[in-house]
């Protein structure tokens, strides 16, 4: 099942529910519209919206921290392949054609086989060219990751000040 799939049954059950509770209020008695019984069920959809929340945040906070561990990753292994090619150099020429098929592999893993090519003075520069645009899409991520979670607690914020019990 795809995932457009998934979201159309999805949705046709969100409209089949509210549609559902339209016609259900036409047809409960009226004690079942009174204030005690309005308030009851604003309890629970409080409830449930906060646990909602924290579920959400939840989840939110483990991606964050699988993110932030697969960028710890990237940035560790970038370091060791700069390394390696410093410790390599300082064995001298005889290293130089593992130095270039290092820089060869560097070079095919970050910018998947396309024909941009710089000169072989400057191949290592893509490697660490591609770690920065790796670093920079996981900073954007942590980012949007943290406005995210600001903006939910804003929201909860809101949604218990406006429930609050009036005094």
């Amino acid at each position: 099942m795809s995932s457009f799939e998934i979201s159309l049954i999805a949705l046709v059950c969100l409209v089949g529910g509210f549609l559902l509770g339209v016609w259900l209020q036409f047809l409960l008695p009226e004690h079942h519209l009174s204030d005690d019984s309005k308030d009851t069920f604003k309890l629970g959809s409080g409830m449930v919206a906060t646990m909602s929340a924290l579920i959400l945040g939840l989840l939110v906070s483990s991606a964050k921290n699988s993110f932030d561990a697969v960028n710890l990753s990237i940035a560790q292994n970038g370091a060791k392949i700069v390394q390696l090619d410093h410790l390599l150099a300082e064995y001298g020429p005889e290293t130089h054609a593992i130095r270039d098929q290092l820089k060869e592999s560097v070079f095919e893993y970050t910018t998947v086989g396309s024909n941009f090519n710089l000169p072989l003075h400057w191949r290592l520069l893509e490697g660490m060219i591609a770690t920065a645009g790796l670093l920079t899409f996981a900073w954007s991520t942590g980012i949007l990751m943290t406005l995210a979670q600001e903006f939910q607690d804003q929201r909860m914020q809101w949604f218990q000040r406006r429930h609050e019990p009036k005094k």
